[in-house]
């Protein structure tokens, strides 16, 4: 999660712009309001926030000279709010760098809005340096979620080994059953749990530690010894770290998330790539993906182009067509794979994915074209501070 600090002299404004953040889940507001003389936001603050949205208006001008006094590195992304009109506001807030300038009064959407420009920046920027990270999630149980993310990774480690580049990781989320080292037939004996809380001490180097390697060169990291009854025993900002250390040393990572909806699987939505969206032809399924769409979208924020789905197990004569899937989800990037049911089963109870049982089969062509669209993809520029500002004093 976001953590956002709202600070300033004034302290009813920092009020206002923490009643915008009240209602939403993927921003952890902070409040400071700056007494005694200090000008500094950040001094001797404890937290290390994301984000920082600083209130000011021409009576209180020292913070912004304190913030610029400040290191480049030592300065988060910010966001100017103040009086509309004030042009040496304005002049301040660009050389500042500030991200945006949001004038008052406030709307609560144009404050979220911004939010999610900066992070989405920052984890285009982090994107940019580090892997990419798809995960996989389920629209219900048994849709073969495990079976397309097994899949793919296990295509994306034969592209790495052509390539001459890392092999990917493969990531179990499910913290009770750990499914895929079944599917692979690996049983690590230090995983995801325990390289969780070794997080900050983990490189490149100590992460050989964790998990365990397929033949094919596909590292497994999941969950070993005892199931772990609640996910919430589990620190959602250690999770954030070893998903940077995972990205930072593995081209692709993809993630297997179970069917619920908690901090570890909304952190592995937030800095994903891509999501991919597991469903298939019936009814309940498509009410469940719109659910889920509609979560994902308003709840965390998620853009709509980094979401993918993939209809498993796919048939021509399914009472849900796919024109009905797409009028349905307001989506049109659908990756159908065919239905081969017996050899998908074959595959998971010997342990070896059906990209090495059968490499030319639709199944395995299919997901082929999924992998080769995800790596293929690349995001638009996004617009700078003054292209951001202009339309709001235009309203003015």
């Amino acid at each position: 999660m976001t953590k956002v600090l709202l600070t300033s002299r004034n302290s009813a404004a920092v009020r206002t712009l923490q009643q915008c953040l009240a209602h939403q889940t993927e921003f952890e507001a902070h409040i400071r309001v700056l007494t005694n003389g200090h000008a500094d936001p950040l001094q001797g603050l404890s937290l290390t926030p994301d984000v920082v949205v600083l209130r000011f208006d021409a009576e209180h001008l020292a913070e912004i000279a304190a913030w610029n006094s400040r290191d480049g590195a030592a300065r988060p992304p910010l966001i100017v709010v103040g009086p509309a009109g004030q042009a040496e506001a304005m002049r301040l807030a660009v050389r500042s760098g500030a991200r945006d300038f949001l004038p008052e009064p406030v709307a609560a959407a144009d404050l979220i809005a911004a939010l999610r420009q900066v992070r989405d920046e920052a984890n285009k920027s982090l994107r940019a340096t580090s892997g990419n990270l798809y995960a996989v999630v389920g629209a219900a149980g048994g849709v073969g979620t495990s079976f397309v993310a097994v899949n793919s990774a296990r295509i994306l480690a034969d592209d790495s080994e052509r390539s001459g580049a890392p092999a990917p990781m493969l990531v179990d989320l499910d913290l009770n059953f750990a499914p895929l080292s079944h599917h692979l037939d690996l049983h690590p004996e230090r995983g995801l749990l325990q390289a969780i809380e070794a997080v900050d001490g983990l490189d490149e180097f100590a992460l050989t530690g964790f998990g365990a390697r397929h033949a094919s060169g596909l590292r497994l990291l999941c969950a070993t010894g005892e199931p772990v009854v609640l996910s919430k025993d589990v620190s959602a900002d250690h999770f954030a770290k070893l998903l940077d250390v995972l990205t930072a040393s593995h081209p692709h990572v993809v993630v297997d998330v179970p069917h619920v909806l908690d901090n570890l699987t909304a952190t592995a939505f937030s800095v994903s790539t891509h999501i991919l969206l597991v469903l298939q032809q019936s009814v309940l399924h498509v009410r469940n993906a719109a659910r889920l769409l509609h979560i994902l979208k308003t709840e965390l924020g998620v853009p709509p182009e980094r979401i993918r789905i993939v209809l498993n197990r796919y048939r021509k004569d399914a009472l849900v067509e796919l024109d009905d899937l797409r009028r349905s989800l307001s989506i049109d990037m659908i990756v159908p794979v065919p239905s081969h049911y017996p050899s998908a089963l074959e595959s998971v109870d010997t342990g070896v994915p059906l990209y090495e049982i059968q490499r030319n089969s639709p199944v395995v062509r299919s997901l082929r074209q999924l992998v080769t669209t995800l790596t293929g993809e690349d995001g638009a520029p996004r617009a700078g501070l003054l292209q951001r500002v202009l339309p709001h004093f235009l309203r003015k």
